[in-house]
């Protein structure tokens, strides 16, 4: 079974790179069927859901103000959204695929919650777009340089589910850039309109005209805002955001980067009904 799961996997791969294969389809569909197409079907429409979720809070971003406002908002419901997916992974019998599910949960959710890293989510929209210069699942590649501050390209997705789109590219250096090269841009590409240009076959098109915005280094994209006080039975105090709630402990991280793992019902009132508020389940002190 192992082959014709990696087959499949091969298969759902080529297609998202736009290749096609006739051995590997003719192989996995020999295998599966309908039901691999089936699976093909799920896992991209898996994928095109889960990214018109993350990228909803930032349809009306056009400048840094707004993208900052955007991701506090995306932060705090990427959080919400991975606590309650965590609730619901509790529920049937113990065993170490669901200790390994809920495991990757609360990594998920200490990676979103962390104070002192800025929250720039995984989005691929036509009013949106985030790159990472290294990254082999979304790419930037030149269609045509038009001067030194415009470009035509073509936003290219590996990942299933997501389409390639063309946009026209400003305000970004181009002077160095060839026809049909890969582009190495890291960084927030948003729409700021749409550009009509004339084809090689004396056409014209229409798509969005987007810019590279430049992010504030300055700690605004960090929680440094959410830090609060957190005041103990013993009247101890530490100064942090909240990382984690889990099975009754509570863990602190503060701008320093240092950690304090504390009980629940240690917590001050104010401390307990707070935590209530951003965490599920938290049993009240008595």
């Amino acid at each position: 079974m192992k082959w014709l799961a990696l087959t499949v996997f091969a298969l759902i791969t080529a297609q998202a790179l736009g290749q096609r294969n006739p051995a590997i389809e003719k192989g996995s569909r020999a295998a599966y069927g309908i039901e691999a197409r089936g699976r093909e079907a799920a896992v991209a429409k898996g994928q095109a859901d889960a990214m018109a979720r993350r990228a909803a809070p930032f349809a009306n971003v056009t400048d840094v103000e707004s993208f900052v406002v955007a991701s506090r908002k995306a932060r705090n419901e990427a959080i919400a959204t991975y606590y309650a997916e965590r609730e619901k992974a509790r529920t049937g019998k113990a065993s170490k695929e669901k200790k390994a599910l809920l495991d990757s949960f609360n990594s998920a959710i200490e990676s979103a919650a962390d104070p002192l890293s800025p929250y720039i989510p995984d989005i691929s929209s036509p009013s949106i777009v985030t790159l990472k210069a290294k990254s082999t699942e979304r790419f930037l590649k030149t269609i045509q340089v038009v001067d030194a501050h415009n470009a035509i390209v073509n936003c290219i997705e590996s990942i299933v589910g997501l389409s390639n789109h063309d946009l026209w590219l400003t305000g970004v250096d181009t002077a160095s850039w060839i026809d049909g090269q890969r582009v190495q841009l890291d960084g927030v590409l948003v729409k700021v309109g749409t550009k009509t240009y004339e084809t090689l076959d004396g056409g014209t098109r229409t798509v969005a005209m987007m810019t590279k915005i430049l992010l504030p280094a300055d700690g605004t994209l960090t929680r440094a805002e959410d830090v609060r006080e957190w005041k103990t039975d013993r009247d101890e105090k530490y100064n942090g955001v909240l990382l984690l709630y889990d099975l009754g402990r509570v863990k602190i991280k503060d701008m320093d980067g240092k950690v304090t793992t504390l009980r629940l019902t240690k917590l001050s009132d104010d401390d307990q009904d707070y935590v209530a508020t951003v965490a599920p389940l938290p049993r009240r002190r008595q």
